[in-house]
């Protein structure tokens, strides 16, 4: 067997086995193919990332629109809210709770380093959670401004197409409460929350409050809000249905391309 750092190809381990190349499970697999695709986009012209970025942007759209409350676009947002200068991509306005979100097409891990100085780490977020910070404070300040709004509760969101172990963004800034900073969570973790507030065991605006009640207690106090999304009552028993109508069709085409199901076997695996 050849040593797994032999064959780490995209950050998954991989090893060569009998004259077979194997991976090690499907969450690897699924991130080989993540970040290869990642890198290939990354490497394009800047129409083609634009491209992506627009579509992930509509993505996180579609996804905040499954929660039920009214959602505003970034042209919505600037119409109601007489809004000049920096602006996010979305609001979810539900009573007197309004949740902005802006989303950012990264990944934002992958080219950080594991400890650095505070400096450090507000250069690297600087394109990403800094510039999204400034655009959601912009809103949010119309927002307070707006009568009708005067006394909502206003939270903040980073959404981000990969896992990111920041949580709080509250050490890339200085004398800031860290409610008015914003949370970063993955699409993923967004989807999670969407499908959660669908189902009916919360609203959008009572898992940002219970998340920074926690905040509040040492006792209670939690890294990120992935952990939240871990506990009752937003922890879900199955995948979030949209996922399941956007990548069952997908992975139906993939089954009749590999071939037989039970042996795994599919044309050109034995030449690997």
């Amino acid at each position: 067997m050849v040593p797994a750092h032999s064959f780490v190809p995209y950050r998954t381990p991989y090893v060569d086995y009998g004259n077979q190349r194997f991976n090690w499970g499907r969450p690897n697999n699924q991130r080989h193919l993540e970040f290869a695709f990642s890198d290939i986009v990354s490497r394009e012209q800047d129409t083609v990332r634009q491209a992506f970025e627009n579509a992930f942007e509509q993505y996180v759209g579609d996804s905040l629109r499954r929660t039920g409350p009214q959602v505003f676009n970034e042209g919505e947002i600037k119409k109601r809210f007489k809004l000049d200068g920096l602006c996010n991509d979305f609001a979810i306005i539900d009573g007197d709770v309004v949740v902005l979100f802006e989303a950012k097409n990264k990944a934002l891990t992958h080219a950080l380093p594991a400890s650095a100085s505070a400096m450090t780490y507000q250069s690297k977020f600087k394109a990403t959670v800094v510039k999204a910070a400034a655009q959601i404070d912009n809103v949010a300040k119309h927002v307070e401004a707006d009568g009708a709004f005067s006394h909502a509760s206003i939270h903040r969101v980073v959404v981000t197409y990969g896992d990111l172990m920041l949580g709080s963004a509250k050490y890339l800034f200085e004398n800031v409460a860290e409610k008015d900073l914003p949370l970063v969570l993955s699409i993923d973790q967004v989807d999670r929350l969407v499908e959660a507030v669908r189902l009916g065991p919360c609203k959008i605006g009572k898992f940002f409050e219970d998340y920074y009640q926690r905040q509040a207690t040492p006792h209670t106090h939690l890294f990120s809000p992935r952990q939240l999304l871990e506990q009752q009552p937003y922890l879900l028993s199955d995948q979030p249905r949209h996922l399941e109508d956007i990548f069952n069709p997908f992975f139906d085409s993939i089954t009749k391309l590999v071939g037989d199901e039970a042996t795994g076997y599919f044309t050109g695996a034995d030449k690997l």
